[in-house]
């Protein structure tokens, strides 16, 4: 199964209340598709993590990082479905368990091994579910830098049931609506910790299930 998933738009020229997006990454986790009889399925591999106090436990390894300059289809994993899917029920962020997880302990190229770069990890937090860089009226001089931590769990319907073949490569396209993320947000009167909560809010309403295609 893989994962697609792209933007509305990255400038909004609201006459009020206009700004820049200037950057905005979230992990998308835990997708799992779900049957027309109501059947959930997850994904097969297993991943064993450490954790600080050094107990090793066993996830599902299922991650992925949507972000706002990154346009790409991630691998997320198989499973076993066929059938009609109804849509699909995923995590925007992690866990409190996921997000103590020590980067180091995982192999180089997973999504949760951080990078030089990484706005998502905090050598001292440990990980983000998310975080935005905004610059309200389109003053670049001023910069609002939220993080958030809660994760935000949400249920993705089709309009229609699709049909899934059996052995059949599967990709879940999602689309984030910044322009319903932001909605109503005066930023130039708006503080970082009310910002963190209109967009943990906000979010099942801005991330759509556009299609599931069966190649």
């Amino acid at each position: 199964m893989a994962l697609k998933y792209h933007e509305s738009l990255r400038v909004f020229p609201d006459t009020s209340h206009p700004f820049v997006l200037e950057r905005f990454r979230v992990w998308i986790s835990h997708v799992h598709l779900l049957s027309q009889n109501g059947v959930e399925y997850p994904v097969l591999e297993t991943l064993p993590l450490s954790l600080p106090d050094g107990t090793t436990i066993t996830l599902e390894d299922n991650y992925a990082v949507a972000d706002r300059d990154i346009f790409s289809v991630q691998t997320l994993g198989s499973l076993r479905a066929d059938g009609y899917l109804s849509g699909v029920r995923l995590r925007v962020g992690l866990d409190s368990l996921e997000r103590s997880l020590e980067p180091a302990s995982l192999e180089a190229g997973h999504p949760l091994r951080t990078w030089a770069d990484s706005i998502l990890f905090d050598a001292d937090a440990g990980y983000f579910s998310g975080r935005a860089r905004i610059v309200p009226d389109t003053n670049l001089a001023d910069t609002l830098d939220v993080a958030w931590l809660q994760p935000v769990e949400l249920e993705l319907t089709l309009d229609e049931p699709v049909f899934l073949p059996k052995g059949s490569n599967i990709q879940v396209v999602l689309v984030i609506n910044y322009t319903k993320l932001f909605e109503g947000v005066e930023f130039a009167a708006t503080t970082a910790d009310e910002l963190r909560f209109h967009i943990v809010a906000r979010l099942p309403m801005a991330i759509k299930l556009e299609r599931i295609e069966a190649e």
